[in-house]
């Protein structure tokens, strides 16, 4: 347990704290980039028949969805940014136990995994959408 205590006050500890706290900054004006970057018109049925226009319009509000959850997923990484920034200062000065440390880490973890499959998800339909939108040649 003394060994616990001296890393969570050593200055190596209070780094790696706020170099996590950078990278949850980083990471949220990030995900507001791919955000906006996929976010393109897409939902305008430009389809040949009335059941693919459905279709379009379906997939596109379905990505309009998914880049909402990103912008909400970029407010978290911006608390996360708070967080490790405060465990920072805090457990310098006062060394606790491991529990206060865990929510902010598997939370940010856990933010990424989201950032990951909503952006390949924003991704995949953006290419299907314009693929889809396109007219066939006769």
């Amino acid at each position: 347990m003394q060994d616990l205590f001296a890393l969570l006050s050593s200055p190596a500890f209070k780094g790696a704290m706020y170099n996590l706290a950078m990278v949850s900054l980083a990471l949220g004006f990030g995900v507001v980039a791919v955000a906006l970057t996929f976010y393109s018109r897409g939902r305008a049925p430009q389809a040949q028949t009335p059941q693919d226009a459905r279709w379009i319009l379906l997939m596109g509000t379905w990505r309009d969805s998914l880049t909402i959850t990103l912008l909400y997923v970029a407010e978290s990484f911006l608390y996360k940014f708070n967080d490790f920034h405060a465990i920072a200062e805090v457990m310098s000065s006062t060394p606790m136990t491991y529990p206060p440390l865990v929510t902010p880490i598997l939370g940010f973890v856990l933010y990424v995994l989201i950032f990951t499959v909503a952006a390949l998800r924003i991704i995949a339909i953006t290419r299907w959408l314009r693929e889809v939108g396109k007219p066939t040649p006769d």
